[in-house]
């Protein structure tokens, strides 16, 4: 593989691994639960974040079967 792509992969990793360390570490304190409106929040982002992508993933496959995203032809010249 080439570096970018080496690096790339490096980096992403660790913004998981940070992300990872921060909901388990420093979201939650130790012997307090977390809040519900933080936890209906978490719902609410991911219910959201899902029905988008659905969303748009439907409308990819719709446009493509409809032959919506073919490239232009040019129309011959009138006689």
């Amino acid at each position: 593989m080439r570096a970018g792509i080496i690096v790339s992969f490096a980096v992403l990793a660790f913004l998981l691994a940070g992300s990872i360390a921060f909901v388990c570490f420093g979201l939650s304190v130790p012997g307090r639960p977390m809040p519900a409106s933080v936890i209906a929040a978490l719902i609410a982002g991911v219910a959201t974040s899902l029905a988008v992508g659905v969303g748009l993933m439907g409308l990819l496959f719709y446009s493509h079967r409809k032959g919506l995203d073919e490239p232009p032809r040019l129309l011959p010249p009138p006689k």
